[in-house]
């Protein structure tokens, strides 16, 4: 019989790992050039709502070259549909690293 737990453990494909790599290069890409867009939402959304704080989740679709060709709320944590919205409207105007493969749909969390 074979013994229990032998299997080895699940290594990553390399489009995993492609994937992942693309990612961090997003996240950096949005720390270095869009932080301020993105904070001039919160901005707005504060000044109506004070208390505005939480998580937006924005799904974006890049294309080939880096465009943005789509980007919604895929959740919203802070209460405020403005928020959402505003970043939603920020990011399709926004140019990001080419993709492996292209389109590709990101997660892109902001939270204050």
């Amino acid at each position: 019989a074979e013994a229990q737990g032998t299997e080895p453990p699940a290594v990553p494909s390399a489009s995993d790992l492609e994937l992942e790599l693309y990612a961090g290069r997003v996240r950096y890409t949005i720390r270095q050039y869009y932080t301020v867009r993105a904070q001039t939402c919160f901005e707005q959304a504060t000044r109506n709502e004070p208390n505005v704080r939480g998580t937006v989740v924005v799904t974006t679709v890049i294309g080939a070259t880096g465009e943005v060709t789509d980007s919604h709320v895929a959740r919203n944590s802070t209460g405020s549909d403005a928020l959402g919205k505003c970043l939603a409207a920020q990011i399709k105007a926004w140019r990001l690293p080419e993709p492996p493969e292209a389109p590709i749909e990101l997660d892109i969390p902001f939270s204050r």
